[in-house]
């Protein structure tokens, strides 16, 4: 029985393009290259200056948090959330009753930053909203607190303590969340028509 033997014949071979196997190596090698590029930029992360990196690890929060500049880490499963501890400021207009029951609109500003020794106590009790989680609710509990313990005559011509009163009702509730208030001030109380016609009418006698 004849077995078939393959023809490699030189006239087979010619036809075989003789440039395929280079072809394919130059794609295999370009595609290599290509990934150890991007693992290499992956392994460095820029903070930015007034910023704090929040290293989590497949979705869990680490204790270690990178300071600005440039960092080495491990591009598998990690990412780093950057967190802003510059001071902020933050106006908000709240409503409440004075302790004789007339209504007091006010206009406040603060001040506060976040404590960058606890940005990922922060990250992962607060997240990132926490100026309408937790500052704005702080400062609405804080103003009716203040203005209730006054009244509203009071308020015009004790301001400075009604003011001191705020800042520090505002403070203490937001040091237990690792934000620093820094300043406090009233930009404006705004009192019903009413009122403001009797206290008028008051200067005038």
């Amino acid at each position: 029985m004849t077995k078939n033997k393959l023809n490699f014949s030189p006239q087979f071979m010619s036809n075989v393009p003789a440039s395929a196997g280079s072809k394919w190596g130059k794609i295999a090698l370009g595609a290599f290259g290509a990934l150890v590029i991007f693992l290499a930029f992956s392994t460095f992360h820029v903070v930015s200056s007034g910023q704090v990196g929040v290293i989590t690890k497949f979705g869990a929060v680490q204790e270690e948090i990178l300071p600005e500049g440039i960092h080495l880490i491990n591009p598998i499963g990690t990412e780093v959330v950057p967190i802003n501890v510059r001071v902020q400021k933050i106006e908000a207009d709240a409503t409440a009753s004075s302790k004789d029951l007339q209504n007091v609109t006010s206009k406040v500003a603060l001040n506060f930053f976040l404590s960058k020794e606890k940005a990922n106590t922060i990250f992962q009790e607060l997240g990132l909203d926490y100026r309408i989680t937790i500052i704005e609710p702080a400062i609405q509990e804080s103003i009716k607190s203040a203005t209730a313990a006054y009244t509203a005559e009071e308020l015009i011509t004790k301001r400075p303590a009604v003011k001191q009163d705020v800042f520090e009702s505002i403070k203490n509730r937001l040091e237990k969340n690792n934000i620093i208030v820094t300043d406090f001030s009233i930009i404006d109380f705004n009192f019903t028509e009413e009122f403001n016609k009797a206290i008028e009418k008051k200067q005038i006698a």
